[in-house]
């Protein structure tokens, strides 16, 4: 599906997968750099600018009808209602690229699939080492694309839901406590570099799946890199 999703991406702009009585879930690109992830930082040494020439540029916004009130679903609201509508054993198929209309059972749960694929697909677009990517742990390698994925990051928080509650997921922000993060609340840590292993594990366990592939590798990565040299910078982009 994720090849799928970023073929509709780079051809038509915005796509629906579902159309529900609670409306359509799909996405909808954010042209022009308009989306968040093509902001600069407000805070700290990278304040007011940005230092990769195309960051944002193939930034989509969620679609999910008048759930979460349209206004952008979080990791917590995701999780949530995973957990209430769905299995993690289907969570585990969305995330190796099945169609969740295939799997879902039920009108709920074909809508928090849907979700949960879109969110898959929104992480391998803007995370990565690509010039329209910011950093992630998680960044694809081309000669072992079945490594690392971005979307481990948000799987791996799943998993942990599941089997340990969600509200024991490490870590959630304490300064916006609906998002996940690898830093632990009293700074005990500074990353997934030295993240506890109790935890580490729930990430460790998605390498080298041979049935879920990163996005950004092969012909794929080589069509978005054409796409984006047809487009001008980032306009807060400062260069070298």
């Amino acid at each position: 599906m994720f090849n799928y999703l970023a073929n509709k991406l780079l051809s038509d702009g915005d796509y629906i997968h579902l159309i529900t009585e609670n409306g359509d879930f799909g996405f909808e690109w954010r042209r022009n750099y308009s989306g968040l992830m093509a902001q600069p930082s407000r805070t700290g040494k990278n304040k007011g600018v940005i230092k990769k020439s195309s960051q944002g540029l193939f930034d989509i916004f969620i679609l999910t009808g008048s759930l979460f009130e349209n206004s952008g679903v979080t990791h917590r609201d995701l999780i949530e209602n995973l957990i209430s509508q769905t299995s993690l054993q289907n969570c585990l198929l969305i995330w190796r690229g099945s169609d969740p209309l295939d799997i879902a059972n039920s009108t709920n749960e074909a809508e928090m699939l849907t979700t949960l694929m879109l969110m898959f697909f929104e992480q391998e677009i803007n995370w990565g080492k690509e010039r329209w990517q910011k950093y992630t742990y998680f960044a694809p390698r081309e000669r072992t694309p079945n490594r690392l994925r971005p979307r481990d990051m948000l799987m791996g928080y799943i998993s942990q839901a599941y089997q340990l509650g969600v509200n024991n997921i490490a870590y959630w922000m304490t300064s916006r406590p609906t998002t996940a993060t690898f830093i632990a609340p009293d700074r005990s840590n500074y990353g997934y570099e030295d993240y506890p292993f109790e935890y580490k594990q729930f990430f460790l366990e998605l390498e080298d799946d041979e049935f879920a592939t990163a996005l950004m590798t092969g012909n794929t990565v080589r069509a978005f890199r054409d796409a984006s040299d047809s487009f001008s910078n980032n306009p807060h982009y400062i260069g070298g």
